[in-house]
Parts: structure tokens; C-alpha cells; sequence
């Protein structure tokens, strides 16, 4: 597999796990580290939303269209 694959899929999967990291981490605190936390939440889906620009299938998709609209 080309190094460019490989680096590419790397960095898919950091920003899913940051993803998934901050919205844990937005359910579990309180107080002013919950708007902390939900920054964070949003921050990681900007980072999402750019890397989708490579899959144009999927920013197709009538059902990614509606989670990226909430």
C-alpha cells in the first residue's frame, strides 16, 4: 500500500477517535468544562466535515446530509 494511503486512512481514523473522544467527554462533564467539552465537540466536526471533501459519494449521501444539518 502506498505511504500515501496509509498516512491518509491514519489521519481518518485520528479524527474519527478525536470525534468520538469529545462527544464522551461533552456527556460526562458538568459546569463551565461542559462548554469546554462541547466546543472541543465542535472543532472535531469541522476537522470531519473537511476531510469528507475527499469522499464526494459520501457528502452525497442523503443520510450524512442530515446528521451534518443537526
Amino acid at each position: 500500500m502506498p505511504a500515501y494511503c496509509v498516512l491518509k486512512a491514519g489521519q481518518e481514523h485520528k479524527v474519527l477517535k478525536d470525534v468520538i473522544e469529545a462527544r464522551a467527554r461533552a456527556t460526562s462533564v458538568t459546569g463551565g468544562a461542559k462548554l469546554d467539552a462541547e466546543a472541543a465537540v465542535g472543532t472535531s466536526l469541522a476537522n470531519l466535515w473537511s476531510i469528507t471533501e475527499s469522499y464526494p459519494e459520501l457528502a452525497s449521501s442523503e443520510h450524512f446530509r442530515e446528521l451534518r444539518s443537526e
